[in-house]
């Protein structure tokens, strides 16, 4: 369970389906459509998803893990699990609109993202 920062040009996605490079955009979709189509239905569980997506990095990068404590800085998100998420091009914040998910409403939303005293999104 992954995504894939490999960001390409307009030029390059431009291309024929054969030629262009693979991917699609990750960043404004990833946790919406996993909690979507596997936590909320019961496939797997918010626990396989915080160690897939943040224990298991921050590991094999050397860090602590993260730790939300009174009176020190939080990297964390805040995800309504009743709310939806419709994937517009107004609404996706990548520069890249190559998704399969446009137009689609998908249960969930990211309302805050916080690296330390950094608010990165707020909805």
């Amino acid at each position: 369970m992954a995504t894939d920062h490999a960001p390409h040009t307009p030029f390059e996605k431009a291309q024929d389906f054969i030629s262009a490079p693979n991917g699609i955009t990750g960043l404004d979709t990833a946790l919406v459509s996993l909690y979507h189509h596997f936590v909320e239905p019961g496939k797997f569980g918010w626990d396989l998803v915080v160690k897939r997506y943040s224990a298991e990095p921050r590991r094999l990068m050397g860090l602590p893990a993260a730790a939300i404590e009174v009176g020190q800085q939080a990297d964390c998100l805040l995800f309504d699990t009743e709310a939806e998420t419709t994937f517009t091009r107004e609404f996706m914040k990548s520069k890249s609109q190559n998704t399969p998910f446009i137009n689609q409403t998908l249960k969930g939303r990211v309302d805050l993202v916080i690296l330390g005293t950094e608010i990165l999104l707020e909805r």
